[in-house]
Order: C-alpha cells, then sequence, then structure tokens
C-alpha cells in the first residue's frame, strides 16, 4: 500500500517513509530519511517498519479490537444474565394484572396481596442491596482503566446527533437534581452524559463540584485536573479548582488560581470577589 500522501510531521517537506512501533517512544511515530540519518527513533532499530505497512498495522489493531470487545461482552454476560433474571422474577412477583388476579384461587389471592402490599419496602431492599455494589464495581472499573485515557480521542467525530441529544439531556437533568439537593443521582445522570460525550468540559467540571458537595475532594481534583488537561484555559474549571484549593485550606494556592482566572479572563467578577476576600 503507497501512502503518498503522508508527510513526515518534523520536516513538512519530506515524505514519510518509516512508522516507530516502539511502545515508550516520546517522538513523532511518522518519520523520514531526513530524521534517519539524524539518528532518531533509534532506540530500538526492530521496532520500526517501512510506511507501506500501514495497512498491516491498522488490520492487526482492528483484529485486536474486535478481540478486545469479545472479551468485555463475555465478561459483562454473567450481569446481563442476571438482570434478565432479577427482572422476569420481580415481573413475576409483583406484575399482576386483574384479569389474572381474578382467575385464580383464593389462597393465592391472598399470597399476592400480601406480596403487593409489602412491595414498597421489598422495593427498598432490592434497590439498597444493588445501588453501592454496582456504584462500585463502575468506579473501579473506570478508575482502573484511566492510565489508557479513552477519553482522550479526538481524531474521529464518534458521537451522533442523537447521542448528543441524550447527552445534553442528561447533563440538564443532573444540574436540575443538584437545585433539589439529590446529589447522588445527579452525579448518576452526569456520569451517564460522560459516558456518551467524556471529553466534555462542561460535564467533567459538573462532576468535579458534585463530588465536592459529596466531600469525595481527592475524586473532584481528578475531575477539574482532567479537564484542563483537554482545555488549561477553560474558566470554570479554572474556578472550580481556586474553590477546591479553599475548601482543602490551600489559601495561597487558592489565590494564584483565582489571580490566574482574572488575568485571563479579564474583570471576571468571581476571581476578583475570591482575590480579595483571600
Amino acid at each position: 500500500m503507497q501512502n503518498n500522501t503522508i508527510v513526515c510531521p518534523i520536516h513538512l517537506e519530506n515524505q514519510a517513509t518509516y512508522i516507530c512501533q516502539n511502545e515508550s517512544c516520546i517522538e513523532k511515530r511518522l518519520y523520514c530519511h531526513t530524521c534517519f540519518q539524524s539518528n532518531k527513533h533509534f532506540i530500538n532499530p526492530n521496532k520500526h517498519l517501512v510506511i507501506d505497512r500501514l495497512s498491516d498495522i491498522l488490520e492487526e489493531s482492528r483484529n485486536d479490537c474486535d478481540r478486545l470487545v469479545q472479551y468485555i461482552e463475555t465478561a459483562f454476560q454473567d450481569i446481563i444474565q442476571f438482570k434478565k433474571y432479577l427482572v422476569q422474577a420481580i415481573r413475576r412477583k409483583y406484575y399482576i394484572q386483574l384479569e389474572q388476579f381474578n382467575t385464580i384461587d383464593l389462597e393465592s389471592k391472598c399470597q399476592i396481596l400480601d406480596n403487593l402490599i409489602k412491595f414498597k419496602e421489598d422495593s427498598k431492599i432490592i434497590e439498597q442491596v444493588l445501588d453501592y455494589p454496582f456504584k462500585s464495581i463502575i468506579y473501579h472499573i473506570q478508575d482502573g482503566i484511566k492510565q489508557v485515557r479513552l477519553e482522550q480521542v479526538t481524531y474521529l467525530q464518534q458521537i451522533s446527533e442523537q447521542e448528543l441529544q441524550q447527552f445534553q439531556t442528561y447533563l440538564n437533568e443532573s444540574q436540575e437534581l443538584i437545585q433539589f439537593n439529590r446529589i447522588d443521582q445527579s452525579l448518576e445522570k452526569v456520569d451517564r452524559a460522560l459516558l456518551i460525550n467524556p471529553r466534555n468540559l462542561d460535564a467533567l467540571n459538573l462532576k468535579g463540584n458534585i463530588l465536592m458537595k459529596l466531600h469525595r475532594l481527592n475524586e473532584a481534583f481528578q475531575q477539574f485536573n482532567l479537564a484542563l488537561q483537554i482545555d488549561e484555559f477553560h474558566i470554570k474549571s479554572m474556578l472550580s479548582l481556586g474553590f477546591y484549593y479553599i475548601q482543602t485550606n490551600q489559601r495561597e494556592k487558592a489565590m494564584q488560581q483565582f489571580i490566574r482566572v482574572a488575568e485571563i479572563d479579564i474583570g471576571n467578577q468571581i476571581a476578583l470577589d475570591q482575590v480579595n476576600q483571600l
């Protein structure tokens, strides 16, 4: 496969000739003969391919991606099967139509009524039993794959119009739930939004602020920091980081943060007020 249109990112006047596959390399992966002559990339000379092998690299990656997705599908299959069982069992016990009720014997009618009267309490038990472990599993998985940085993909537009609308709905619902002090539910909504668009700065900042309300300060800091890694001049996240420093008694850092906001966003009243108060 010829890739004559690909130029070297270092020497733009040259065509790229090689692809570096050394995992620890910090140089650009594409390079030319001029780079070769200056000994760039040659920590491990066995980790290089000519650019004509690009199609092989892409195909191998697609195959590896398919294998990983299949592994994830298999890993979640038991959970999906249990969910189906649980939904069916709950519907069998509590979802009773009047026509069904009228056709069964008297003893069964009494049992049904007993179950239905206790349903509210039973549903609370089921929700409580499911709530913590599932949240814990999700947070554990999210934390475990942070170093892979799946959210930092910018080279393909992968969000459909429908997903974008769903994202905005979750974000709006999260903000509304905060107003009613339903903070845990607000966190669930913004997490759903971030599953659709993990790099959205407003969503990352919102999640950080929700975590601040839940006194999960280290996690809040991670969200603000992630947003600022994507855009170091995102004013909302810069302000939120300043308030994080206040809440964690880091007044000098808070002062520096609010001064920086005031310098970047001239006349930002929130930043100026905080500078005057600190």
